[in-house]
């Protein structure tokens, strides 16, 4: 094993459709901007949203960051809204009070300064200590249901975000159902049954 594989690779590592690991990190809570802890407890009968981020104070993590708010703004309690990077609880306090962009900030910021979760998460660079653009949703469950990863050059789209939130509690509250490409709430879903089998064409519009 080289050096890059002990650094990356030496915690657990998530899976998708398993229930996250324990964990206890430091965040600072831009809504009531007072630093604390968040723990996995909290995650229990509630959706959970991580976004990670390789920087604090630099270019396309700004406009992610002040888009990630409408998260909230659509679904309230029913979702911890959590972004995260390798900066401390002490930078993302600056950052939130410094740029004008993050004003109206409403959720977690996560100071994953030891690399902890984003090595879980399989996002952490080792050579530059920063992470990938990774985005994370976790079911009430505490089940990892939907995994995103990109390279730092590119930003994320918030609108699929929700589109796929949408999507995850529709299908986790309809467990009997299936959800389509490009679905949006309030439009048709899928049945699953044997007589449909190579024949969606017949009953699916789209």
């Amino acid at each position: 094993m080289n050096t890059n594989e002990s650094c990356c690779c030496e915690n657990e590592e998530f899976c998708l459709g398993k229930p996250m690991k324990e964990f206890s990190v430091s965040i600072y809570d831009a809504k009531t901007r007072k630093q604390g802890t968040f723990t996995d407890k909290e995650m229990e009968g509630k959706w959970t949203v991580f976004m990670f981020y390789p920087a604090d104070f630099t270019y396309v993590c700004a406009t992610e960051l002040k888009e990630l708010s409408r998260v909230s703004e659509v679904f309230g309690d029913k979702v911890n809204v959590l972004a995260g990077s390798t900066d401390t609880v002490f930078s993302h306090e600056v950052y939130h009070n410094y740029d004008p962009i993050l004003k109206d900030v409403n959720y977690k910021f996560v100071g994953d300064n030891t690399a902890d979760l984003s090595s879980y998460f399989r996002i952490y660079n080792c050579e530059t200590g920063l992470d990938y653009r990774g985005t994370f949703i976790i079911n009430p469950k505490k089940e990892v249901v939907a995994s995103e990863v990109q390279f730092y050059n590119v930003g994320r789209s918030i609108d699929e975000l929700i589109r796929k939130l949408h999507a995850f509690m529709y299908a986790f509250e309809n467990p009997n159902e299936v959800v389509p490409c490009n679905w949006q709430p309030g439009k048709e879903t899928l049945k699953p049954a044997e007589l449909t089998v190579g024949k969606i064409g017949d009953s699916y519009k789209g």
